[in-house]
């Protein structure tokens, strides 16, 4: 599926914590131009994660109505998988950019190294 989108749309980003880098190393053989980053937040308190996710009021916060419990839950997965894509990206030559300390720095670094030549 993945190739077929980059049929038809070669400048395409695809955001999912199910595209592990194992599986993204073979859409790397098959795509020699692929550009492929992780974002996460391994060393972040989850408490902190929590009351920024409670100060954004955005319109696309899909998190605004769940629980404090709940957002933990979730945040607490985040910290895990975030904690498996630092270790594992470096094995395939992916880069890895931590959210923790300064989120829009990393935002910033992540996309200059997308649309970099």
């Amino acid at each position: 599926m993945l190739i077929n989108i980059y049929e038809s749309e070669p400048e395409y980003f695809i955001d999912g914590d199910v595209l592990l880098p194992e599986y993204m190393a073979e859409l790397a053989k098959e795509i020699e131009h692929a550009r492929i980053c992780y974002l996460g937040y391994v060393h972040i308190n989850p408490k902190e994660k929590l009351q920024s996710i409670r100060k954004y009021k955005g319109p696309n916060n899909w998190m605004k109505d769940l629980s404090d419990e709940e957002i933990l839950d979730r945040v607490n997965y985040g910290i895990s998988l975030s904690a498996y894509l630092d270790k594992e990206a470096p094995k395939y030559n992916f880069k890895y950019f931590d959210t923790s300390s300064n989120f829009a720095g990393a935002l910033d670094n992540a996309f200059n190294f997308l649309t970099s030549v």
